[in-house]
């Protein structure tokens, strides 16, 4: 309790700097940011609407959206992003009445085809003219993040190849 109201106290302690931020904020660009991330938001509940779909669950966008939404507030207070993935996860799987893992293989599709988004939004970058910030080329660390994910979407399209699906046979949570 003492500790709350050390905290409390001490970020009201330059409450006046934060007034003089608030009258700074350029409202346009705040509504343009908030926009953008609203649409992600909504663009991400999409992704996962359709992955559920091709495993034949079937849950109302809003649903999904509230899931969501409670998962990245699960994100943000925990010390990793997990928490709001084993959320959604457990959310999903009793309210479609599907197993954990079949749930879960959704979450980690989704999660996977983040990444591949992130690396070919990095390889664009590179095309685009942007392989150096400050002194610092970041050309070899997005090509060699680009081939990874590549590899690894490769693997998962192809178990087979390398004899990962005798692998995941015998785990049964997969």
């Amino acid at each position: 309790m003492i500790s709350y109201l050390v905290f409390f106290r001490s970020g009201f302690k330059d409450f006046p700097t934060f007034i003089d931020v608030i009258k700074t904020i350029n409202v346009p660009l705040l509504l343009a940011s908030t926009s953008m991330h609203i649409f992600g938001i909504w663009i991400s509940v999409i992704r996962w609407n359709i992955l559920l779909k091709t495993q034949n669950v079937r849950i109302s966008q809003g649903y999904l959206a509230s899931s969501f939404l409670i998962g990245t507030f699960f994100n943000n207070l925990l010390p990793t992003s997990i928490g709001g993935d084993i959320f959604r996860t457990i959310d999903i799987s009793k309210k479609a009445k599907i197993s954990v893992g079949k749930s879960a293989s959704v979450i980690v599709i989704e999660r996977f085809s983040g990444v591949i988004s992130a690396a070919t939004y990095a390889v664009i970058a590179l095309f685009l003219g942007f392989t150096t910030i400050g002194t610092t080329s970041y050309i070899i660390p997005v090509v060699a993040f680009f081939v990874v994910s590549v590899i690894f979407l490769f693997l998962i399209l192809n178990p087979s190849i390398l004899r990962l699906n005798k692998l995941v046979d015998r785990i049964k949570f997969l």
